[in-house]
């Protein structure tokens, strides 16, 4: 999906991004395009499969095919292989779930963002492979070089379509280890710091997190009519929202919370909200970077929810591992 070169906000929350992806999902797993797949040839065709080799080295933007960075491709059975320098076939002979592919080209597939999460799940850590689900359920883009594209304009999927798959996929490589971090995914991310503040606060303590409960991402405030004339817009995207405490913390980062002209909007911001019932808590990428400010403001945000932070004894290693990991 297209990707700007900012971060955009867009006039919709989280709930109608999740609406329409797990639709899209939904719409994925009924079309015929896994089914395809297992209807190929029966006999190997050299020319076809020199042509799809060629296809995939130059017609797809993969970067550099070589013998050290190959493609790796999925055929139906040993008479579909490419032997080709660059492309390592694997033969997966069972069908695969309803939803593994989307078409690129005809005989040519790719793996659908569920699939990709289970055959990742195979390979990556599994902090990895939450930021990777994270990212697959938010509005950013992680780059090959590193760099970040912001305001994706819908979910690759959700949380909810990947745990359908995953039900779906037993057998397959990966779907155990996907299973095993679906309990901690929350959809809607827009940058890598809300998923890393959003991890810090709610994994589980033995995992260095603090435990709290998953809010919102991105949550969409709307202001009721008779509210309408004492607020600066009619809707407010909230970072990280909590309904039943109506509590919001806003991620201010040193990038796009900086300068008179945004302070000032920030501030009427917070007011806006305040007037809504809405409690706003800020957090700076300088408190996240400092662990004992850090610390200090997960436990004052634990007990404005109304949750305990529960000690034990190895914690603060967890804890140093978790941050290591994510920032």
């Amino acid at each position: 999906m297209p990707c700007s070169g900012k971060r955009v906000r867009h006039p919709v929350g989280s709930s109608e991004l999740i609406g329409d992806a797990d639709k899209a999902a939904r719409a994925r797993s009924r079309d015929a395009d896994t089914a395809a797949f297992f209807q190929g040839r029966k006999a190997v065709d050299v020319d076809r499969a020199r042509g799809d080799s060629l296809l995939l080295e130059s017609g797809l933007p993969l970067g550099r095919v070589s013998r050290e960075s190959p493609v790796h491709v999925v055929v139906p059975c040993t008479c579909d292989r490419i032997d080709r320098v660059g492309v390592r076939c694997h033969v997966h002979a069972r069908p695969f779930p309803p939803g593994s592919f989307v078409r690129l080209d005809e005989d040519l597939y790719a793996s659908s963002p569920e699939l990709c999460f289970v055959q990742m799940a195979s390979v990556l850590p599994a902090l990895e492979l939450l930021a990777l689900g994270f990212e697959l359920c938010g509005t950013y883009a992680r780059n090959c070089d590193g760099r970040t594209r912001y305001g994706r304009p819908m979910l690759l999927t959700t949380a909810s379509a990947l745990a359908r798959y995953v039900e779906s996929a037993r057998g397959i490589p990966g779907a155990a280890a996907a299973r095993r971090v679906l309990k901690h995914l929350v959809a809607c991310s827009a940058s890598p710091r809300e998923t890393a503040l959003t991890l810090l606060l709610c994994l589980p303590r033995r995992m260095g997190g603090y435990a709290l409960s998953h809010p919102e991402l991105n949550y969409r405030m709307d202001v009721p009519d008779a509210r309408r004339d004492c607020t600066e817009k009619g809707y407010y995207l909230c970072d990280l929202y909590w309904s039943q405490a109506k509590l919001d913390v806003e991620y201010e980062s040193d990038e796009y919370h900086t300068g008179p002209s945004r302070i000032a909007r920030d501030s009427e911001r917070r007011d806006d909200l305040s007037h809504l019932g809405v409690s706003v808590r800020t957090m700076t990428n300088h408190q996240i970077m400092d662990l004992a400010r850090f610390d200090k403001e997960a436990r004052q945000l634990a007990a404005a929810l109304g949750e305990r932070v529960r000690p034990y004894d190895g914690f603060a290693q967890a804890c140093r591992m978790l941050r290591a990991a994510v920032l």
